[in-house]
């Protein structure tokens, strides 16, 4: 049996028409994507531990919390478009996993939880 390559001239083609297809599928993702809003950083939108929104409370009272969520996180909260998630350790010894979990912003309700 003998293997033929078919050339320079036929692989350039099949190239060029990849190319081709692959700035067809890159041009047809919108330009503009949504934002994305929220605090999506350990320490803030700017990085400054401090917050841009205005006429906060100076305590946090935690009897009076929107919600609570049975959820052990070792992480900074992420919150963005109305999606809570955090990151833990869940279980003990041979057990312990890590796990991020996804709320429900307004509710506190789990929408989805993973263990690793």
């Amino acid at each position: 049996m003998r293997l033929v390559f078919p050339g320079p001239l036929i692989a350039m083609k099949v190239t060029t028409v990849l190319g081709a297809l692959g700035l067809l599928l890159v041009g047809s993702i919108p330009a503009h994507a949504s934002d994305v809003r929220g605090w999506l950083n350990w320490r803030g939108p700017q990085q400054s531990g401090s917050s841009l929104e205005k006429d906060l409370p100076d305590k946090l009272d935690v009897k009076g919390a929107l919600w609570v969520a049975d959820f052990p996180g070792q992480s900074t909260p992420v919150i963005a478009n109305g999606k809570v998630y955090i990151m833990g350790y869940l279980g003990e010894g041979p057990d312990l996993q890590e796990g991020v979990a996804c709320f429900d912003a307004e509710t506190g309700k789990k929408l989805w939880e993973q263990r690793l």
